[in-house]
């Protein structure tokens, strides 16, 4: 039995190991933007499942593209629906996973929102006041940076609360 699994291996193993190599092309950003608004509109019509397969989605083409904007704004997604499912643990771990993309780019909105969010999430789920404020005081940094009122003001009002 043991030999007959060997020749088994090794004819799958020439079989298959010395055939071409088929690549799909990867998706266009396009497709990838496409795929994050069927993950907002599912998110906010609490379609959770689906939203979540359409930004896991998007994750992957993403990254698979070197899209770092996109996979943040992917990562923001998800972490949106866990916050949605209250599930604080996975919600953070997403929203911090996303923060490290947007640093390797010039876009402050996505890195104002990411932030906006942990100190949402520290602030009003973990009671962690200190590393909310900081998250706060880091998207109001980005949201000047762009000259963005509506995300100073946003931040501002969430600080004030917190």
């Amino acid at each position: 039995m043991f030999h007959l699994r060997i020749i088994l291996f090794l004819f799958s193993f020439n079989m298959f190991g010395n055939g071409p190599i088929v690549e799909t092309p990867l998706p266009s950003r396009k497709v990838i933007v496409k795929l994050m608004i069927v993950a907002a509109n599912n998110l906010s019509e609490c379609k959770f499942e689906q939203s979540l397969e359409a930004s896991s989605l998007a994750l992957k083409y993403a990254i698979d593209s070197d899209d770092d904007y996109l996979v943040a704004q992917s990562y923001n997604m998800i972490a949106a629906n866990y916050e949605e499912l209250s599930e604080v643990d996975k919600e953070i771990f997403y929203y911090k996973k996303g923060l490290s993309y947007p640093n390797r780019t010039t876009n402050d909105i996505i890195k104002n929102s990411l932030n906006n969010n942990l100190g949402n999430m520290y602030c009003f789920e973990t009671k962690n006041l200190d590393q909310g404020i900081n998250y706060y005081e880091k998207a109001i940094e980005y949201s000047t940076n762009i000259a963005s009122a509506r995300g100073t003001y946003i931040t501002k009002t969430n600080l004030a609360w917190a």
